[in-house]
């Protein structure tokens, strides 16, 4: 959409528009996210599906080769594998984003490597919760393609920004729950959100009205 192309690069869009200079990296990205989350069906399944994806993926990067061990608790251990690294990652880059809901989320997917490792250290058949970790995977992107086709009526954002899919959906979901408790990481935050969401679903839908005619 032109409008989202002037929101996120800063250039003029339809009608003038111009993205306040003052929009910071997690405002606009925010904004981006919540134009293909209107739907409140859509913001549901999301909600309950976005989190379990990201944990079943650290249960089966668990199992990749260990390059080292660390003593967690009660005889539980953590291996610097790829569900290592990726947990720093998060927890770092969610940091940057917001130090406060940035720290809620990081310390969240700490607890899901740490969960992951001492399922690992369990007697379970490592085929067992591969098999069950990809099913509730696929399950859960299965339900949130249907929340954008039927409920919400539009593609999923992953197809336009591969990295909200994958690294900024955990936050942007927790962001949205907590805010219902009043919590904003910056100054007017969702008013902010609301009218620049409202603005680029306008666009959105003239674009469509436009290809049936």
């Amino acid at each position: 959409a032109e409008y989202m192309g002037a929101l996120l690069s800063g250039k003029k869009g339809p009608k003038g528009n111009m993205a306040p200079k003052e929009q910071s990296f997690l405002f606009k990205n925010f904004v981006f996210y919540n134009s293909y989350h209107m739907n409140t069906v859509n913001v549901l399944i999301h909600m309950a599906c976005v989190w379990p994806i990201l944990l079943t993926f650290q249960q089966m990067l668990a199992y990749t080769p260990s390059y080292g061990e660390f003593p967690l608790f009660g005889g539980v251990v953590g291996e610097v594998n790829v569900a290592f690294v990726a947990t720093i990652v998060y927890f770092l880059y969610y940091l940057s984003m917001d130090r406060r809901a940035g720290l809620v989320a990081g310390l969240m997917v700490v607890a899901g490597y740490v969960s992951a490792q001492w399922v690992k250290a369990q007697p379970y058949d490592s085929a067992d919760v591969l098999i069950v970790c990809g099913a509730i995977n696929v399950g859960c992107w299965v339900a949130q393609i249907f929340g954008h086709q039927v409920f919400e009526g539009r593609a999923p954002a992953f197809l336009n920004n591969i990295a909200q899919a994958f690294l900024m959906a955990p936050y942007f979901v927790l962001l949205e729950f907590i805010m219902r408790f009043g919590y904003e990481p910056e100054p007017e935050f969702f008013k902010r959100v609301e009218v620049e969401v409202n603005k680029a679903r306008a666009e959105f839908e003239a674009g469509k009205n436009k290809k049936k005619h």
